[in-house]
């Protein structure tokens, strides 16, 4: 229904979409928004982020990724005719820094497909915003519902530090770490995101009966 209050639960595109979304109407935050579950995402500052690689590999990778996402961009239409002889760039990412040291065979291999469904200049061109902005939010305006902040223990995508500053923002939050969970911790511990899941939504569905 149209006015029906909902619980808003996103994984890292997904979660930064939400706090934008509450900055921009915080009307609705308490209100029609019960509750809210950001998982494994960032306000900003993933163009710091080491992605695993030494502090000084890093910096320069910063330096110069920008450039050349916006060069490997412009050449997405020839990538795409070629994808199908090899692993491209974004199967490789999830491969090497979206999974934690003990994911399952299956899990990974369900994102690589979904990986590879994607269109190359869809995941250069969100990657390239992602490295070059710097607030997505302040969260303030989640202070206002429920609000879960989960992160994995081993995320080299949006680290579990990105986790800590969220919720250092809202003082209601309630944070979680899922242990050596990467950044599809949904994915490696499904149960375990399903049971706090469950406990959010417990609880505005308390909210809305007191």
């Amino acid at each position: 229904p149209r006015r029906h209050p909902v619980v808003l639960v996103g994984h890292s595109m997904g979660g930064m979409t939400i706090m934008r979304y509450c900055d921009e109407n915080p009307g609705l935050v308490g209100r029609r928004i019960l509750a809210t579950g950001l998982l494994c995402t960032s306000s900003g500052g993933l163009g710091e982020v080491s992605l695993g690689m030494p502090a000084l590999v890093a910096r320069t990778t910063h330096r110069v990724l920008p450039r050349a996402l916006a060069a490997l961009g412009a050449g997405s239409g020839a990538i795409e005719r070629v994808r199908h002889l090899g692993r491209d760039a974004a199967t490789l990412v999830e491969d090497l820094v979206a999974f934690g040291p003990d994911a399952s065979p299956a899990a990974v291999g369900f994102a690589e497909q979904l990986m590879t469904e994607t269109r190359m200049d869809a995941f250069v061109d969100y990657f390239r915003s992602m490295i070059t902005t710097d607030v997505i939010s302040d969260c303030a305006s989640l202070a206002g519902a429920d609000t879960l902040v989960l992160g994995g223990e081993n995320d080299m995508l949006t680290p579990v530090e990105h986790s800590l500053k969220i919720a250092s923002c809202v003082p209601s939050a309630r944070l979680e770490v899922v242990p050596a969970a990467g950044h599809m911790a949904m994915l490696e511990r499904p149960s375990v995101v399903s049971d706090h899941l469950g406990d959010l939504i417990e609880r505005a569905r308390k909210t809305l009966a007191a």
